[in-house]
Order: C-alpha cells, then sequence, then structure tokens
C-alpha cells in the first residue's frame, strides 16, 4: 500500500489552486446605479473586459491578481482576487482626473463661457472628463434656420435625427435610446417644445454615458444641453411672495399644555404642525420644536422632511451623534426604496456633519465624496421643501452678472416629489436673486421652506438661514421671493 505524503499533498493542492484560474462575476455601481462600459484588466496581463449595460462583468482569475478598474472621470480602483466570491465595485469621481476637455466644435473662441448651466447646476465644460461637442448659438442658426436638431445633423459624428428623437450613439435596432434634452434645466424626452433658434447662446451634446451620472437612465441615449439667453428684466417689479416673520409668532402658547392641545388639534394636519415647528424654531424655542418634529416622525416615519426637520433640531442641541444616527435610519428605512435626489440630499447633510461638526472623530468608515474640501469653499447649499401640487411652480435664479436659469420644482417623473436642492457657486460675488412663477391656474394653498448654508461644508458651523413663504389663495403669477448678497 503506497503512502501518500500529507505534506506533499497539501502542496499539491496549493499548488494547483493558485495556479488554475477561476471565472468570477461582478457588479460595479456609481452612485448605487449601474455602471457600464467600465474597462476591467488583469495588472500585468493583457487579460480584460468590460462592464454591461447593467454594470455586470465576469472574467477569469487565479488567487492573488490584481484587478484593475478604470473609467474616464472616475477613480482608478484595485481590487487584488483573495477569494473566488462575487464582487461589488462601487466607482467614485475623481477631482484629479477630470481635466484636459476635448471640446469639439466650431470656433470655439466664440463661446463666452464653458461654465453652462443644467438641471443639476453649472458645469464647467472645460475641465469634465469626456468629449462633448459644442456650438455657439450664431453657429446653431448657420448651420440650419429649421431647429437645434437639424443644426446638429451632419455635425456631431453618429447623430441620427428620426421622428422619434435623436440618436447619438446607434443601438439595436429594435430598441433605440434617444438623447434626453436640457434646456436651460428643464428636461424633455425625444424632443423639447419649438422655441425660437434665435434666443440659443450655446449648444453642447454630450454623447457618452457618462451623462447618466448626473441625468440617470433617462440619459442612456446621452444629452442635448441648450442655454437660451434668459436675462432678467431689472424694470420688471414682481410682487413679493408672502413669509412668515417673527412678529406671526406671538400666538403660540408656552407652556406644556397649551402645546398638547395645539397637537391634539392639528394631529390630521401634518403640514400645519410643521409650520407651528418652524415658528418654534425661530423663536428658538428648542424644546417644543423638539417635541413637535418627534410627533411628526412618528405620524410620517416615511417621509424625508421628518427626518432632516428632526435632525436639525438636534444639531441647534448640539446632538451631533444624535443627528447622524436619525439621518443614517432613513437611509436604512428606506434602503432600496429611495430616489436619488432624496439619497443625495441625506447624505449632504451627513457630509455637513462630517465635516463641519467633527463627527469624523466617531465615524470613520464615512466615505466622504467631497475631498479636497478647497473644492467647495464658499459654495452655498440651498433646500427647497413645499407642499402644493408637482409642477406648480417654477423657480427663476438670476446670478450677478444677470445670467437667469428656470426650473419646474418637482416632475412628471416622480409625482411625490416635495423636496431638492441646488448650490451656488459663492465664490462669484454679488446680488443673487430668487423669484418664483406659479404655473396653475386655479388657487392654492400651501408652504415653500427654503434653507440656505453659506459655505456649508465650513467649520465655522454657521446657522443656517431659514424662510417659510405662504400660499394663500395664490393666484398664477410672477413673484419675488429672496436674494442672497455674497
Amino acid at each position: 500500500m503506497i503512502k501518500i505524503n500529507p505534506l506533499l499533498s497539501l502542496i499539491s493542492f496549493f499548488l494547483f489552486s493558485t495556479a488554475f484560474s477561476q471565472e468570477i462575476t461582478g457588479n460595479i455601481y456609481y452612485d448605487k446605479s449601474p455602471l457600464p462600459d467600465v474597462n476591467i484588466k488583469i495588472e500585468g496581463t493583457q487579460i480584460g473586459t468590460k462592464s454591461n449595460k447593467n454594470g455586470e462583468f465576469k472574467i477569469s482569475v487565479r488567487k492573488g491578481d490584481i484587478l484593475i478598474f478604470t473609467y474616464v472621470g472616475m477613480k482608478t480602483e484595485r481590487l487584488k482576487i483573495k477569494d473566488f466570491n462575487d464582487l461589488k465595485i462601487s466607482m467614485q469621481v475623481s477631482v484629479s482626473e477630470l481635466e484636459g476637455i476635448e471640446l469639439k466644435g466650431v470656433n470655439k473662441q466664440m463661446i463666452e463661457s464653458r461654465k453652462i448651466i443644467t438641471r443639476f447646476g453649472e458645469i464647467d465644460m472645460d475641465k469634465v472628463g469626456y468629449t462633448s461637442y459644442g456650438y455657439t448659438g450664431e453657429e446653431i442658426q448657420s448651420f440650419s434656420s429649421l431647429g437645434i436638431a437639424e443644426a446638429l445633423v451632419g455635425r456631431v459624428p453618429n447623430l441620427q435625427l428620426t421622428n422619434q428623437g435623436v440618436i447619438l450613439r446607434s443601438r439595436d435596432f429594435r430598441k433605440q435610446n434617444y438623447a434626453l434634452w436640457d434646456v436651460d434645466g428643464v428636461l424633455y424626452d425625444r424632443f423639447p417644445p419649438y422655441f425660437d433658434p434665435a434666443t440659443v447662446k450655446s449648444v453642447f451634446v454630450i454623447p457618452s454615458t457618462i451623462s447618466n451620472l448626473r441625468y440617470g437612465s433617462r440619459a442612456a441615449g446621452g444629452v442635448i444641453i441648450v442655454n437660451t439667453y434668459k436675462y432678467y428684466k431689472n424694470n420688471i417689479s414682481l410682487k413679493q411672495l408672502e413669509y412668515f416673520i417673527q412678529s406671526d409668532e406671538n400666538d403660540l402658547p408656552q407652556n406644556e399644555a397649551g402645546l398638547a392641545k395645539i397637537i391634539k388639534q392639528y394631529s390630521s394636519d401634518i403640514e400645519e404642525l410643521r409650520v407651528i415647528s418652524f415658528k418654534y424654531c425661530q423663536q428658538n424655542n428648542k424644546l417644543f420644536n423638539l417635541r413637535l418634529n418627534r410627533y411628526i416622525l412618528s405620524k410620517k416615519p416615511y417621509d424625508i422632511k421628518s427626518y432632516r426637520n428632526l435632525a436639525e433640531t438636534l444639531i441647534t442641541q448640539k446632538k451631533y451623534i444624535n443627528a447622524w444616527n436619525n439621518l443614517s435610519k432613513y437611509l436604512k428605512l428606506k434602503e432600496n426604496k429611495i430616489n436619488s435626489v432624496e439619497s443625495q440630499i441625506i447624505l449632504n447633510d451627513m457630509e455637513r456633519l462630517f465635516h463641519s461638526y467633527g463627527i469624523r472623530k466617531i465615524n470613520e468608515n464615512f466615505k466622504t465624496s467631497k475631498n479636497p474640501l478647497e473644492n467647495f469653499k464658499n459654495q452655498v447649499r440651498i433646500i427647497l421643501e413645499w407642499n402644493v401640487p408637482s409642477e406648480s411652480l417654477e423657480l427663476e435664479i438670476v446670478n450677478p452678472k444677470k445670467q437667469s436659469i428656470k426650473f419646474p420644482l418637482g416632475n412628471d417623473s416622480n409625482k411625490n416629489s416635495s423636496i431638492t436642492e441646488l448650490f451656488i457657486n459663492g465664490n462669484l460675488f454679488g446680488e443673487w436673486k430668487f423669484n418664483l412663477s406659479t404655473s396653475k391656474k386655479i388657487i392654492f394653498k400651501g408652504n415653500l421652506k427654503v434653507t440656505v448654508y453659506k459655505d456649508w461644508l465650513s467649520t465655522k458651523k454657521e446657522k443656517p438661514e431659514k424662510k417659510l413663504f405662504l400660499f394663500n389663495e395664490t393666484k398664477k403669477g410672477n413673484y419675488k421671493l429672496f436674494n442672497i448678497n455674497l
């Protein structure tokens, strides 16, 4: 009988397991969304693959191999293979790699500014890490007098104009992805409504899937961004929309019995309780504000505003850990059901706690996306919350250069949306004007709460400025909201 040396068996097994490869699978994400076309390569070899449209990939590897994940505009990720379990990779935007735009178009010097306005804020087209095609309004008019889509034919490679929409990247004829239009921050699928080409200031076309990072799956076919000449007319006097002032809080009870009576009276009207909570906040009655917000949370346990308002109250009481845990609870509660807008708002609230209030000392595992902080210096964050019919309000922002952008609050794809955030460049000094248009012909009631965080990641812990605008039998029209002087 032949005896086998156990040591030799162990060595043989080790050599066998390390010498042969095995196929593994994985998923790649950015901001919880699948990321296609990521380059995946085994370090030191020519073996590689790409992720598919669902962010999925498979590749044969050996233990000890190092996988390198690269994508334009993203940080390079490296992962050493220790076992053959499924992989889950999260890519992060790279600030250092967002350099060297290859801007293709005619007469680039005619475009005054590469900073364009989109639904998701300002983009400097000179600093993005992907190819775009840029044209001035004058060039668009010289190409065609019929419209923007017609003008782009023959100018943007592979662009096809169909009755259904604009195709920037041809795919399977059975399922085409059409370009998304972003006109002064308002999004349109297939085609936007007709408007005079003479009002166009600039057009930028982004064919690549990188546009998904901002616009989501709606931009699977790329994005066409149009900025028009919309200047604020200073000679037009707008009516100031009514808003809450300090003297309005005189009717608030200041005792336990009075607070209990209010809660009982408005137990079925949470929005009215939120207004009362706001008044207590302005009065600096932290205890009653805290109790009201906790009661509201018990009645609206799946509402982002309930968690945010309670967190803000806890911050005023310097209970920063409690505020952090409250926000984390909302993310865990909603899990995959949370939409991208709400998710980003909560994460930015946590970023503020992390950087401004020193939570980083306790939550070292939190991966911040706001480094280096110098890139966010003086940035102003604005949160808008409303409780009126979706798409009934249109916000106009006018910067110190008198350039204007308008976009609706809420959208057709998410009728329940009642909160959004935006950022303005605090390094552009002067007066920023915020106006509002009501588009509904019917008279409606409701309110709009605005919270302004100046230099929102600063360690100065500046108290945010808050205003509550009231719609009392408000009719269709244009109204002045507020100004910010920087």
